[in-house]
């Protein structure tokens, strides 16, 4: 058996470095001590916690349903017919303390289109698989729900932030109001009452200003966490504050909406609407979602007699979703509930924020292009004179756990054609960035990158898949641009032949960036984007809009099935990228070796393979156990 461990020299953001070593001390404490729950911020390792099946992972199907009691820790339903209960559920802290989870953990998961899933309970919910997760269902329980007349409040969703608006959190452990709406009262003026109430969560919505007739007739405050919520108008609740941030460090929910105030009738005040939960999916492989997932705050309460108030949306709530490979086809809902509508426009209520969604993978598909076409962070619509909810946030990083070493190129360059052919004896080794285009006419002004990496020292299992890294930096040129990366990988065994024009000779896998033009470059053809079938495999496309920006500095990701199908005898692996297809004239260029930010240079992610101890060192740990042990017994 190989154990198979990984070391991140890279992260989205420099700050989010983090090293995990394997040594015979680490396995020593396994053996003769208790396991302590490792987490990464609020992303939690499966492997440090106990698979609650007996090996046959946690599989459901059409008809199948289970309930996740968050509280007790208990997991109760009926699989296949049969009733099934789980009590080893697992109450676990962030790295920082700032929020408490349920951990449920299974050997594999595999959630079937038509199964039942729900939650229930305080905490936030993590489900996590010590191998690949397939989540095909919806889980109910996680959204925020409405505010309505009466003053009824709206309940936040498992793992909604519990605390006291602006004042303080209740995450670790979990308020039992956690994230609710405000509730709608009349003015203490009148009745001597308490009044409307803030929602709960450190971004609850607030409730209006004032006391009599002229400060009652209002809307409450919309509820906060990715951004501000929405504030009520004329004297209204004051919409929440913004908290956590979009890492997800604490794994927050969202916060309540504010409740309505009126001087007379409570049947026309309404409540806010409650936050939404919290949820983590975590995966040590693969992680598939192919099922939309609903933490949206719940809508703030409205009305249709004239004198109704309406009350503030709550926010929405947080997910982490956690894997080597995350594949997102279902939509993310955190986005913001709607304050509440009303006849008079000077008394709605505030729309809340959205909430925060972060991404943890080493590669990250999506059913679109776009992953954020798979996220909803939108905050609550707003009604008449209220302000609506601000939007909420997004995070991409690395999954730090099953990390990796991480090889920057050796060498790079692109091969152009540009300037009707007078391009294509440049050399743009030097150059800080790789160009990338699809020409227009023919292969004119056409542009490919080349990537090459030296695995010579390094220690690597050549029979597992790799992972290539590169970053867009830069988009030039006029006009609206979108278009498809094919990324290639040179075939092992590749010998040269002949260059594209007669007297020059194509380069062999030993190629160095300070030799490589357009038609000496190994594996080329004239197409504008292609390369020689017999001499490359394709690892897949990518789609981009060059018109956003907000794709810049963003990680793309190819993955190599098998690294030994590319491995030279030089002991080198080359990868090139073309535009398969493109609308406009821009120029996409990516980070090179020179770049000068670091992180963004390319990169090969290798898997690191450890055999596991020899015998003569599992005795050594074995004997040291038992002298242990007799230490302590003589004590």
């Amino acid at each position: 058996m190989k154990r198979r461990f990984k070391l991140w020299i890279r992260s989205s953001v420099p700050t989010l470095l983090t090293m995990r070593l394997l040594s015979i001390v680490a396995a020593f404490t396994l053996l003769v001590g208790s396991a302590h729950a490792v987490t990464y911020n609020s992303v939690f390792d499966p492997t440090d916690f106990t698979a609650l099946d007996s090996g046959t992972g946690l599989t459901m199907g059409a008809g199948d349903s289970i309930t996740f009691n968050t509280d007790t820790l208990q997991i109760t339903g009926t699989i296949g017919g049969s009733a099934v209960s789980f009590s080893n559920g697992a109450a676990a802290n962030s790295s920082g303390g700032g929020v408490e989870l349920s951990v449920f953990t299974f050997n594999s998961i595999d959630i079937g289109t038509g199964a039942s899933v729900s939650v229930t309970g305080n905490r936030g919910l993590v489900l996590a698989s010590q191998a690949d997760f397939t989540l095909s269902a919806s889980i109910a329980g996680l959204a925020g729900s409405s505010g309505s007349t009466n003053g009824v409040a709206g309940l936040g969703g498992s793992g909604a932030e519990g605390g006291v608006a602006q004042t303080s959190y209740a995450s670790n452990p979990p308020g039992s109001t956690r994230g609710n709406g405000g509730n709608g009262a009349i003015s203490v003026d009148f009745t001597g009452g308490v009044g409307a109430t803030a929602g709960v969560g450190y971004g609850g919505g607030g409730v209006p200003l004032g006391t009599g007739i002229e400060g009652t007739e209002r809307g409450g405050g919309g509820g906060a966490y990715g951004g501000i919520g929405g504030d009520a108008p004329n004297n209204g609740g004051d919409g929440g504050v913004e908290y956590g941030d979009a890492a997800l460090t604490e794994l927050y929910g969202g916060s309540g909406g504010g409740g309505s105030q009126r001087q007379s009738m409570l049947d026309l005040t309404t409540g806010g609407g409650g936050g939404g939960g919290a949820l983590e999916l975590v995966a040590s492989n693969r992680l598939i979602v192919g099922a939309d997932l609903s933490l949206y705050g719940g809508n703030g309460g409205s009305g249709t007699n004239v004198s109704t108030t309406g009350g503030g949306g709550g926010s929405g709530g947080g997910v982490i979703l956690a894997a080597d490979w995350v594949t997102l086809n279902g939509v993310v809902d955190v986005s913001g509930g709607d304050g509440g509508a009303v006849q008079q426009n000077s008394r709605t209520g505030g729309g809340g924020s959205g909430g925060r969604v972060a991404v943890y993978a080493d590669a990250l598909t999506a059913g679109s292009s776009d992953p954020l076409a798979s996220v909803d962070l939108s905050g609550g619509a707003a009604f008449g004179d209220a302000m609506a909810g601000a939007d909420g946030t997004y995070y991409h990083g690395l999954y730090t756990f099953d990390a990796a070493t991480n090889l920057v190129a050796m060498e790079d360059a692109h091969v152009a054609t540009g300037n009707l052919g007078a391009d294509r004896d440049n050399n743009y080794g030097s150059n800080t960035t790789l160009e990338l285009k699809h020409g227009i006419e023919s292969n004119d002004y056409t542009r490919k990158a080349y990537v090459k990496f030296d695995l010579n020292g390094e220690t690597y299992d050549p029979n597992a898949e790799a992972i290539f890294k590169f970053t867009p930096v830069e988009y030039t040129g006029e006009g609206i641009d979108s278009g498809t990366l094919e990324i290639f990988a040179l075939n092992s065994g590749f010998v040269a032949g002949d260059g594209l024009i007669t007297g020059v000779d194509e380069l062999g896998f030993d190629w160095a960036e300070g030799d490589l033009i357009w038609d000496n470059a190994p594996a080329n053809t004239e197409t504008q984007a292609g390369f020689d079938a017999l001499d490359v495999t394709s690892l897949g496309t990518i789609d981009f809009e060059a018109n956003d920006s907000t794709d810049l500095g963003k990680t793309l990701f190819a993955v190599l099935p098998n690294l030994s199908d590319f491995l030279q005898s030089d002991g080198t692996v080359t990868l090139m990228i073309a535009m398969k297809t493109q609308e406009g004239t821009q120029v996409l260029r990516i980070a090179s070796s020179e770049y000068g930010t670091v992180d963004y240079r390319p990169q090969l992610e290798l898997s690191v393979v450890v055999p596991e101890p020899a015998t003569w060192v599992l005795g050594m740990i074995a004997l040291a156990g038992l002298a242990l042990l007799r230490v302590r017994r003589k004590r």
